[in-house]
């Protein structure tokens, strides 16, 4: 069962950057290369890291609506800062997402 929902998160993910630029991290957590699509989806927005919030809200919504999942996102300029993004902030917000930017590191992460 848990691979199967691996295997369907993933099909949904791939609506959202190619094959290529996700890569798993674990059974439950992926890492996304959203770089060349983010301007794909949402041209009108000039902030990338707004266009990056509202694909991650996209894809919790579709994940929750098709699979019935609620997950967690976290977003970055590198892999790093999105998974303490997600381990440090989004597991405790409503919104289910965080974003750590490296301007972000001396006050979220050094403090």
């Amino acid at each position: 069962l848990y691979v199967d929902y691996k295997i369907e998160v993933t099909d949904i993910l791939t609506n959202y950057t190619s094959i290529d630029e996700i890569h798993s991290y674990s059974i439950d957590e992926s890492f996304l290369d959203i770089t060349e699509s983010l301007n794909f989806f949402y041209p009108e927005i000039k902030n990338r890291y707004e266009q990056m919030n509202r694909i991650a809200l996209d894809l919790q919504r579709e994940i929750r609506d098709k699979l019935g999942l609620y997950v967690t996102v976290g977003m970055g300029d590198n892999p790093l800062l999105a998974k303490l993004a997600m381990d440090n902030y989004a597991k405790h917000n409503d919104n289910m997402r965080a974003l750590i930017r490296y301007e972000d590191v001396p006050n979220k992460l050094w403090t």
